[in-house]
């Protein structure tokens, strides 16, 4: 598959699936709270109700059902590669949100590996995109057949990239790993440079250097794909970052990896106004592991 045609597939797609109503649009209102600097996205979702009748029909049907295998016909967007697919997000709140989806079951809660970091790689030398990964339940997943996820930037037209790309170019040095001031929980970040120039291959195999790097250094398994420990992974061409998690809500206030990316979702005026009143990091510091 030509990469520099897979944004053309996603925007295609999308329109025949939205036609067809294979894909649930899930409306939002949004506003930024600022939290130490840094501008947090604060979703309040008013359809979510969706998603969550969806999930009791299907639980009801089978508990163990599997939303990948097989997959929507009207999602599929194409093969990144003789292991993965690419997949359009069934409730995006984030026009053209995509899965990247092994093609035969996999655990969510595995290690990510060489060919995960291949497909990836397509998909972030093929458009501007925020990468993440939520390595099991406690983690934010919602599924438990592996799938990494990408979102085109900017997330909303008032960032131009990220919340924490200001932050990163600031703090961080070019392949070194270290942490943000402004984050007071366990986790690391890697600065990446001059990707643009780099084939996919090679940025796959930088991708997987990297993010075996910042394993090592939080001690995210002490063996491989035994006794790992809860994480987030975020991922753009130029920087990647990984934060250890401890348990998947704040109160009622569900957090996945992109609430550490700077956006957080709300399902009701209530939710809002504890995120208001308690603050974006205090909140993703109770869900974090402390340092």
């Amino acid at each position: 598959m030509q990469n520099q045609k897979l944004w053309e597939k996603i925007i295609t797609c999308s329109r025949i699936a939205l036609n067809q109503q294979a894909l649930t649009p899930i409306k939002t209102n949004y506003q930024i709270l600022e939290d130490k600097k840094i501008p947090f996205i604060v979703r309040m979702i008013s359809q979510l109700e969706k998603k969550e009748e969806e999930k009791k029909i299907r639980a009801a049907a089978n508990n163990d059902i599997n939303p990948f295998l097989p997959y929507d016909p009207a999602l599929y967007v194409t093969d990144l590669n003789q292991n993965h697919i690419c997949l359009l997000n069934k409730f995006k709140v984030i026009d053209h949100h995509i899965l990247i989806v092994t093609k035969k079951f996999e655990e969510q809660t595995n290690l990510l590996n060489l060919r995960d970091f291949a497909a990836l790689s397509i998909c972030l030398k093929s458009f501007s995109g925020l990468g993440f990964y939520n390595s099991g339940t406690i983690a934010g997943a919602s599924q438990s057949h592996k799938h990494l996820q990408v979102i085109p930037l900017p997330i909303i037209p008032e960032i131009k990239t990220t919340s924490l790309d200001r932050l990163i170019e600031q703090q961080i040095d070019f392949f070194q790993s270290s942490s943000l001031a402004e984050y007071p929980f366990q986790h690391q970040i890697i600065r990446l440079k001059a990707n643009q120039q780099l084939s996919i291959n090679a940025f796959a195999n930088l991708l997987a250097e990297s993010y075996q790097q910042l394993c090592q250094i939080l001690n995210i398994s002490s063996d491989y794909n035994e006794n790992i420990k809860p994480y987030n992974l975020l991922i753009t061409n130029n920087w990647m970052m990984i934060i250890l998690r401890k348990q998947e809500k704040y109160r009622t206030i569900s957090v996945n990896a992109m609430g550490f990316a700077g956006s957080l979702f709300v399902k009701n005026k209530e939710q809002l106004e504890l995120i208001e009143k308690d603050g974006p990091i205090h909140i993703l510091s109770k869900v974090a592991v402390e340092k």
